[in-house]
């Protein structure tokens, strides 16, 4: 479908008849009616023996000021098909020519959260392919084409239904463990937060077909990872489908960035990002939502009685933090909380399965592979883990990785920068640091921070929760840091990464968060296992 800008007719006053030797002339208005010209007309040309000059049927109309005929600006011709070819990336066909480096193409989206257009390219004499910034939504696209010399634009329009898009989104609405007396006016309660999730789907533009995330107990157990395929049951046993019933359609949050490879990486852990956002785009902070799950979607007696109970006797699984908390690692909460639900788009043949138009150039970070106990060496031996792991995924500048980690010398904030000492005292450089620092980002090239300041304010792209092959970690878990949210060293390091004391403590960071608690959650006894991040420096 697609909808055309109509170019606007030049007026022209045409001279219908002339007698020779008279001084009078009769023109037509827009109208066909003749009338007798005034004052206000503009000069009528004449030839050098005094007679109106011909205009040719066809031709440029005179400039009344007096210089060279003009045609109007060329119209560009009408848009015959418009459709997403991969995640964020479109195709304009044409039924003419167009000329990919004579026209701008621009994002017609009055949400503020919309994503913008970054190139454009000519693939054949008629068919231009636009690339935006990120990833794109289940919602309408208008995309505007515009002459670079003037002359009229033309539109083309991308229905958000099946365009390859799938979203999730934490609903605005939110109540007690008695869902079905909240959300919606079926007494089943899965059925009951299916119609809150496409009504608040469908006030917000988003097209499509939504399921809640949500599992349920009781006679027909179902898991909350069947639910976002369409089904109930298992997901184990296929949710009761005769085959297989795999999903690796990407879900993407509503500012474009990964959540999860589908109902397979659900079911496995596998979760990128946080859901983040409402279904209008505003932020969900610091919303938690029903699940009555655990990480891997399977469904859990804490589950408020199947969801009929308010009790604070009875327990409802729950995630928390889902505006900065990737949906990994539940919680039991009293049956009488309020909570709000995860409403996810089911996947249809036109869904894509890679959503990487958010992938930038940058530094490399990962978690790594391993765990370890706090007495792992010091600095340089965690270094030098970092650097062989580096190494042996086969990432460029393996030796330039160093740990996210603290000591009584140095902080992490002057490590990972490429220098050493106290962020307190300017850390100390060995070399220059970059003008313009590139960033941060995870091995599979999604962004996890814009740069220092980014980092040291807990201003995450995303959660630093993939290892250095590209595979998330699952479930979540904490990492060594002995660092502060601010990238400077606390007093709890295992004694500089050297003890298992039971009276020892380290600092560690949540790997499933983009929030300050990152680096810094609680103090782990140094005896336990965990792991640490790993930075490339400049």
């Amino acid at each position: 479908m697609h909808s055309t800008l109509t170019h606007p007719r030049t007026r022209r006053v045409h001279l219908v008849a002339a007698l020779l030797g008279t001084t009078s002339l009769l023109a037509c208005g827009d109208d066909g009616a003749s009338r007798t010209p005034t004052d206000d007309d503009p000069p009528v040309p004449m030839t050098d023996g005094g007679a109106p000059a011909p205009i040719p049927d066809g031709g440029p109309a005179p400039d009344p000021d007096g210089g060279a005929p003009t045609d109007p600006d060329p119209a560009l011709p009408a848009v015959e098909s418009a459709a997403f070819v991969a995640y964020g990336v479109a195709r304009l066909t044409f039924a003419d020519a167009v000329d990919a480096d004579a026209v701008t193409v621009a994002l017609v989206d009055p949400r503020p959260s919309a994503p913008t257009v970054a190139d454009w390219s000519q693939v054949d004499r008629a068919t231009i392919e636009v690339r935006l910034e990120r990833n794109h939504l289940s919602v309408d696209h208008t995309f505007a084409i515009t002459p670079v010399d003037g002359g009229e634009g033309v539109e083309a329009f991308i229905a958000g239904e099946a365009n390859g898009a799938r979203v999730a989104f934490v609903t605005q609405a939110a109540g007690n463990g008695v869902i079905a007396s909240w959300a919606g006016s079926s007494s089943d309660p899965l059925d009951a937060a299916d119609e809150l999730c496409n009504a608040e789907a469908e006030a917000a533009g988003l097209r499509g077909t939504f399921a809640a995330y949500l599992a349920i107990g009781g006679d027909a157990p179902t898991d909350a990872t069947c639910r976002v395929v369409g089904h109930r049951g298992s997901y184990a046993e296929s949710c009761g489908l005769a085959g297989t019933r795999g999903d690796d359609k990407a879900i993407v949050a509503l500012d474009g960035r990964p959540i999860a490879q589908g109902a397979d990486a659900l079911a496995a852990g596998q979760v990128r990002g946080p859901v983040g956002y409402h279904a209008d785009g505003s932020v969900a902070s610091e919303r938690a939502a029903w699940l009555g799950a655990d990480e891997s979607g399977v469904v859990l007696d804490d589950s408020c009685a199947d969801w009929t109970s308010v009790s604070a006797a009875n327990h409802g699984r729950s995630a928390v933090s889902l505006g900065s908390r990737a949906l990994a690692g539940t919680h039991a909460v009293d049956c009488d909380a309020t909570q709000s639900l995860v409403c996810v788009q089911l996947p249809e043949a036109t869904t894509f399965t890679e959503a990487d138009r958010h992938r930038r150039d940058g530094l490399k970070a990962f978690v790594t592979a391993t765990s370890t106990a706090g007495n792992f060496g010091g600095l340089a031996a965690a270094d030098q883990r970092c650097a062989f792991q580096a190494a042996e995924a086969g990432l460029p500048n393996a030796e330039r990785f160093v740990a996210y980690l603290s000591d009584g010398s140095d902080d992490a904030g002057c490590r990972v920068q490429g220098g050493v000492g106290k962020l307190a005292d300017g850390c100390t450089f060995f070399t220059d640091p970059p003008a313009a620092h590139p960033g941060w980002v995870a091995v599979d090239g999604s962004p996890v921070a814009v740069d220092p300041a980014a980092l040291f304010a807990g201003e995450l792209s995303a959660p630093l929760n993939v290892d250095a092959t590209g595979l998330t970690i699952a479930p979540a878990e904490e990492v060594w840091t002995g660092t502060r949210a601010d990238g400077s060293a606390m007093e709890s390091t295992c004694v500089d990464w050297s003890s298992t004391s039971i009276y020892s403590l380290g600092i560690a960071g949540d790997s499933s968060s983009s929030a300050d608690d990152w680096a810094e959650t609680r103090g782990q006894l140094c005896f336990r296992q965990r792991r640490f991040y790993c930075f490339e420096r400049p």
